[in-house]
C-alpha cells in the first residue's frame, strides 16, 4: 500500500454568476408560498404529501418537457464529456448550502493493481493534531456517469464542519471510458488506505465511516460487503444519501419507480443509461457487490443512516435496504423527506427543506459515529 503524503491544496469551484445567480438567489429568498403561485401545473401530491413548491417549480423550469438527452453519446466523446461534466460540477456546487472555511484540506493520488483514486481530506474548523477525530470515505454521486471531488466540495466541508470529523472524499473512474467494478475496485483501494493509514491521517482507526450519494451510496454499501467477504476491517458505520443499492432489478420493480419515472429529477431513461454504461454485462449486475441489498449476511453490515426523498425514484428500494437492515439487526436510521426528491443536497442552498434534512442528517451522523464502538483494527 502507498504511504500518506497528502500535500495542501487550494480548491476553487466555479460560481454561478449574472442569471444563474439571480435565480437561486431570488429561490433562496422568496416565499415557499411564492413559488406555489407560480406553478404552472397543480401541486404535485403522492401518499399525502405535497412536493416541495420550489422543487416543483424548478423541475418545471428545466426537466419537464424537454427531450430526452442523449448522454452516451455525449460522454463517448471526450471534449462533450468534459463540458458537460464541468457543467455539471459548477452546478451541483453553486446550489448546495455553502460552510465555513476548513482547517485544512490535503489531497493525494494512491494507485495500485490498475485501481486508481485521488482522496481529498477535509479537515474540519475545529480540528486539533492532537486530538483524533472520526473520519468518513464520502463518494460523490451522478450514475458512474458525473460528478467529481469539486460537484461536492461544499458538501464535504458541510460534512465536516457540521459532523466534526474528517470527510475523505474519493475519485472514481466513471463511465463509460470505465464500466462495472471499475469504480469500485478504486473505492476499495481508497478504502484499504484510509484504513491503513489512520493514525497517520489524524482519526480514531476505530471509527472509520464510508458514505455516499446516490451511485455514491452505492460504493460505501459495497465496501462494508467486500470487507466482510474478504476478511478485511468492516466500516464502523454507513451514511447513506438515496443509495443505489439494487441493481439487479429494474426501476418498474419498485413502485417509486413508477411513479417517479419521468419529471422528478432522476428520471428511468436516465437511469436506463447509468445501466447501460457502467452496468453492460447484465450478468454482473447480480453480483452482491454491484447490487448490496443482495448481501445475505446482513447481520454482519455496520450501523447506518439511510435517507431519501419521497419523490425519488429510488426511494422504495432505500426503504426496503434499510428494512432488511433492520430485520437482520442491525441499527438503522431511516429518514424520509416526503417533500423533497433524488438529490436534496444540491438544492440545500435554495429550499428550506433540503437544507433541513442535509444539516439533520449530518447532525446525526455525527452523533451516531461518536457513540460507537466501531471495529479494531491492527493498523
Amino acid at each position: 500500500m502507498p504511504e500518506f503524503s497528502a500535500m495542501p491544496v487550494t480548491v476553487k469551484t466555479k460560481q454561478f454568476e449574472g442569471e444563474d445567480l439571480d435565480y437561486y438567489e431570488k429561490m433562496k429568498e422568496q416565499s415557499n408560498s411564492y413559488f406555489a403561485s407560480q406553478l404552472s401545473a397543480s401541486p404535485d401530491m403522492v401518499d399525502g404529501a405535497l412536493l416541495h413548491p420550489k422543487l416543483q417549480f424548478h423541475l418545471e423550469k428545466y426537466s419537464r418537457g424537454d427531450e430526452v438527452t442523449d448522454y452516451g453519446s455525449l460522454l463517448s466523446n471526450p471534449e462533450s464529456a468534459n463540458a458537460l461534466r464541468a457543467g455539471v460540477d459548477a452546478n451541483w456546487a453553486g446550489r448546495t448550502l455553502e460552510s465555513k472555511p476548513m482547517k485544512k484540506i490535503t489531497e493525494q493520488t494512491v494507485e495500485k493493481d490498475g485501481a486508481i483514486t485521488t482522496i481529498r481530506f477535509y479537515y474540519p474548523d475545529s480540528y486539533s493534531k492532537d486530538s483524533p477525530i472520526p473520519i468518513i470515505l464520502y463518494f460523490h454521486g451522478g450514475g458512474w456517469l458525473f460528478g467529481s471531488l469539486d460537484s461536492h466540495h461544499p458538501f464535504y466541508k458541510l460534512l465536516a464542519n457540521n459532523a466534526n470529523v474528517v470527510v475523505a472524499a474519493a475519485s472514481y473512474r466513471l463511465a463509460p471510458q470505465f464500466s462495472y467494478p471499475a469504480a469500485h475496485k478504486d473505492a476499495y483501494l481508497a478504502y484499504e488506505f484510509v484504513v491503513e493509514h489512520a493514525n497517520k491521517i489524524g482519526v480514531y482507526p476505530n471509527k472509520i465511516a464510508v458514505g455516499g450519494d446516490s451511485a455514491g451510496g452505492n460504493l460505501a454499501a459495497s465496501i462494508a460487503v467486500y470487507s466482510i467477504q474478504n476478511g478485511l476491517k468492516r466500516p464502523d458505520f454507513m451514511l447513506l444519501y438515496y443509495p443505489s443499492v439494487d441493481i439487479h432489478r429494474s426501476e418498474d420493480f419498485y413502485e417509486s419507480g413508477d411513479l417517479f419515472a419521468t419529471g422528478f429529477g432522476l428520471d428511468r431513461p436516465f437511469a436506463d443509461v447509468v445501466l447501460a454504461e457502467y452496468y453492460p454485462d447484465k450478468t454482473l449486475r447480480k453480483d452482491v457487490l454491484a447490487s448490496p441489498i443482495l448481501f445475505k449476511d446482513k447481520a454482519k453490515m455496520p450501523p447506518a443512516i439511510i435517507s431519501v426523498g419521497g419523490f425519488d425514484i429510488l426511494r422504495d428500494q432505500a426503504s426496503l435496504y434499510a428494512k432488511q437492515l433492520r430485520e437482520a439487526g442491525v441499527d438503522v436510521d431511516y429518514m424520509l423527506y416526503p417533500d423533497l426528491v433524488h438529490s436534496f443536497q444540491q438544492h440545500s442552498f435554495a429550499v428550506d427543506s433540503a437544507r433541513k434534512a442535509t444539516l439533520e442528517t449530518i447532525s446525526l451522523f455525527g452523533k451516531r459515529i461518536r457513540e460507537t464502538k466501531g471495529v479494531q483494527t491492527d493498523h
